[in-house]
């Protein structure tokens, strides 16, 4: 905010005179005394006369700004003189009252008031000094604020001259308002603020030199952030319809068979302005997964530039989740994104519990030092990852998952026009950002919801609903961004079911924890690491004339045993607690019973244990097992359904 910007403090009237043909004291300062006041100091006062040609005005002593600093005048109206005292070596040039915003995108906004007041003082130098706190009302404390800048810089007067001096000055009626903004992006509907400019309701209002953007003649808007990358909004002549339609042809051209895995990546990605209200039903984390040199890093750059964020934001793919976390904390709904996620962090929980609260905004708590306080880390953006690694195969992490998929050589690199080399091109693109945020919520929403019904009446009836709601999102950016270019994309439908399609395979081919013990069994079992009656059981049933296979195992025990035949691959890891929630809820769970097992391969001694047991009936895998450790059927009333009873039995290892 340039001086030109503001207007001067108004100066106190010290006079008014009716007869017209009177000068005042101003004048008395100015014409007659001029060279006595400039050797004025903060020790000796001077006493100027005046004879009847000088109003002077009924109040007694008053504050008046000479030259470029302020005195007090006190007047003896008996001996017609006034006595000239300094009160500071500067003036006050401009004052803006700050309104700090921390702004989170999601909870309750904490609000804190300062002063910045720009102050010019007799040598020509000019400072911005803040007041805090007491610093407004305390005549002490603004001193020491004064010092803090310069030692130059000096206030000479009582309380009660404090008190006037403030109200004349630094009063809020003189101030221009400043709300100062913790993190750059969406502050309400159709409002967006960014470094250098701000969108609100159709209009964008660039910022000066100083970073502040002019609102109307008293009010401003800054970006007081302490997130090394920004977002810039960048001017250009040609419109966002152009921007957006070569965009999308430039793709189709130079992405192959993966054009549309790289524009439904876009569509996901510009969704983002919308982050606050999709939280209510879920928003899904962006994964870009495949081979390299099919352009999932050039794309997601370019999702970047989108949200006008520079390349620099792209964040190494070995930064910690609580890194990752925090930082989506620091943006009001900009896409944070990860490039070449390592497998230490994909297969990790931290990985898993963060793609989990990001869906919903969950917010975390940490402690502070010495854990005297605590704080709030609050998910205010979304997330989208690149990466080469193996997904967790988790069903709880899939359905929170877009996951597109790119391989096959057949992207282009001599027909894309996007490269950071192309700088004119990329930085057009964020451009397109604030047609976005054109989009009424409900006309994004209605695009949303018939996006929905369209994929439920092309796919299969009992489909996880949110892997629907999951493709769902990243379609609706797309049509948005086909809305702005004014193009049609040719078989988007076709092209649309076929990714659902893939997207709910994925979900269904990812093993349950259950599942995943079973499948182990017999895997473990053919390595030589376990053995039948030493770590499970198995045991064929007669019921209703039919004979049904079933493996038993005590809990504790196996899983652990299964958990270091795989130490070497965390994805296999099981998580026993996980087995306990779902194993009663399985459909091959049959019921529990006491099961004897052996100690040792080559020891006779046996220990009973409180067992689960399941039907593997149709499992390829343990048709081998069975043939080669051929079990007596029994009857199937055996087996009992009783809920487990750990603590009646002296043998459970739970």
């Amino acid at each position: 905010m340039t001086d030109n910007n503001i207007k001067e403090i108004s100066q106190p009237t010290i006079n008014n005179p009716l007869d017209t043909g009177k000068k005042t004291l101003k004048d008395l300062l100015d014409e007659k005394n001029h060279e006595l006041l400039k050797e004025l100091s903060f020790i000796n006062d001077c006493i100027l006369f005046c004879n009847d040609n000088y109003l002077i005005p009924p109040k007694r002593k008053f504050l008046i700004k000479y030259n470029d600093f302020i005195v007090l005048l006190t007047v003896n109206k008996k001996k017609n003189s006034v006595t000239v005292k300094k009160i500071t070596n500067f003036i006050i040039q401009s004052v803006k009252e700050i309104i700090y915003h921390t702004n989170p995108l999601l909870g309750k906004e904490e609000i804190k008031k300062s002063f910045l007041i720009t102050i010019k003082n007799e040598n020509g130098n000019v400072d911005e000094i803040e007041l805090k706190g007491d610093s407004k009302s305390d005549y002490n404390k603004f001193q020491s604020s004064l010092s803090e800048k310069t030692n130059g810089n000096i206030f000479s007067g009582d309380k009660d001259i404090f008190k006037e001096f403030f109200s004349l000055y630094i009063s809020p009626d003189n101030a221009n308002k400043v709300g100062v903004y913790s993190n750059p992006g969406v502050l309400d509907p159709n409002t967006f603020l960014y470094s250098n400019a701000l969108y609100k309701d159709g209009e964008i209002y660039y910022a000066d030199n100083s970073g502040y953007i002019k609102l109307d003649e008293k009010h401003y808007i800054k970006l007081d952030c302490d997130t090394k990358y920004l977002p810039v909004l960048a001017k250009s002549s040609k419109p966002a319809k152009e921007i957006a339609g070569d965009f999308i042809t430039n793709i189709i051209e130079s992405f192959g068979k993966n054009a549309f895995m790289a524009l439904i990546t876009i569509g996901h990605m510009v969704m983002s302005p919308f982050f606050k209200h999709f939280i209510k039903t879920g928003v899904p984390t962006l994964i870009l997964f495949g081979e390299s040199g099919t352009g999932k890093s050039t794309i997601i750059k370019n999702g970047l530039f989108i949200n006008c964020m520079p390349r620099q934001a792209l964040i190494s793919g070995g930064s910690t989740t609580k890194s990752t976390e925090f930082l989506s904390s620091r943006y009001n709904a900009i896409i944070v994104c990860i490039d070449d996620l390592k497998s230490s962090i994909l297969l990790s929980d931290n990985f898993t519990e963060l793609i989990k609260s990001m869906y919903n905004g969950t917010t975390r708590t940490r402690m502070k030092n010495y854990g005297k306080e605590v704080e709030n880390i609050q998910v205010n953006s979304p997330l989208a990852y690149s990466t080469n690694e193996k997904l967790p195969q988790l069903k709880e992490v899939h359905n929170r998952l877009n996951i597109v998929e790119m391989f096959g050589k057949s992207f282009d690199p001599s027909k894309f026009n996007y490269f950071e080399t192309n700088e004119d091109n990329i930085k057009e693109l964020s451009l397109i950002h604030p047609e976005i945020l054109k989009f009424d919520i409900d006309f994004v929403e209605n695009i949303y919801n018939e996006i929905i019904k369209f994929i439920k009446s092309n796919v299969k009836e009992d489909t996880q609903e949110r892997v629907i709601n999951n493709v769902a999102y990243a379609c609706t950016g797309l049509k948005l961004l086909m809305n702005i270019s004014g193009k049609e994309i040719d078989s988007l439908e076709e092209q649309l079911i076929e990714y659902t399609q893939n997207q709910i395979k994925k979900y269904d081919d990812v093993k349950n924890v259950v599942d995943k013990v079973l499948s182990e069994i017999p895997v473990q079992y053919s390595l030589g690491h376990i053995h039948v009656d030493l770590e499970f059981r198995i045991e064929s049933r007669v019921s209703c004339d039919k004979i049904e296979n079933f493996v038993c195992f005590h809990k504790g025990s196996l899983i652990t045993k299964l958990n270091q035949c795989n130490s070497h691959d965390k994805s296999k890891y099981i998580d026993e607690d996980m087995f306990n929630s779902y194993y009663k809820n399985h459909p091959r769970y049959s019921g529990t019973k006491t099961v004897r097992y052996k100690k040792g391969i080559y020891l006779p001694l046996e220990i009973s244990r409180y067992s689960v047991c399941f039907c593997v009936d149709g499992l390829d895998d343990y048709v081998m097992l069975f043939e080669n450790n051929v079990p007596e059927a029994t009857n199937a009333s055996e087996t009992t359904n009783a809920p487990d009873a750990t603590a009646k039995n002296p043998f459970c290892a739970f």
